[in-house]
């Protein structure tokens, strides 16, 4: 039961976060500390602590040190909020989640490539995030 209330309290965040990346193109600082503080609070409730710490620390680190140095591919936004993806997931879940938001994001980029012949698409990557995360939450409950 504490698991589904975790799953629907970041779902909800993600969706709200998707809506805000869509229209603004930024996702806001006091959301990503508020789920950041819902997550150290909900952090002691969690059978694997261990690796939900990881989960915060190793991909979005690896996806901050890649961005440096790689002409900022991802927003910085993006970045936290994977870090507090991994913090509700664990490490194991928030690579599957951000590999496959990346898979999806691909998928769709290659559409619109098709469809409209600009030589540059720039996509918001949260709703893709957001997507993974629903995805990977269902086929765990179900």
């Amino acid at each position: 039961m504490f698991h589904i209330l975790k799953y629907f309290i970041l779902s909800t965040f993600l969706i709200y976060l998707s809506y805000l990346d869509l229209r603004y193109r930024r996702i806001p600082n006091y959301a990503i500390a508020t789920l950041l503080i819902l997550g150290l609070l909900l952090l002691p409730f969690t059978p694997d602590c261990f690796s939900n710490l990881l989960g915060l620390l190793f991909p979005a680190s690896i996806l901050f040190f890649l961005n440096m140095h790689l002409n900022h591919f991802i927003g910085g936004g993006d970045i936290k909020l994977i870090m507090c993806i991994g913090l509700f997931t664990g490490v194991y879940s928030n690579f599957l989640i951000f590999i496959l938001a990346s898979l999806i994001c691909l998928i769709v980029s290659l559409i619109m490539k098709l469809c409209y012949s600009s030589s540059r698409i720039n996509l918001p990557f949260c709703p893709f995030l957001a997507t993974a995360y629903i995805l990977v939450v269902f086929y765990r409950i179900f």
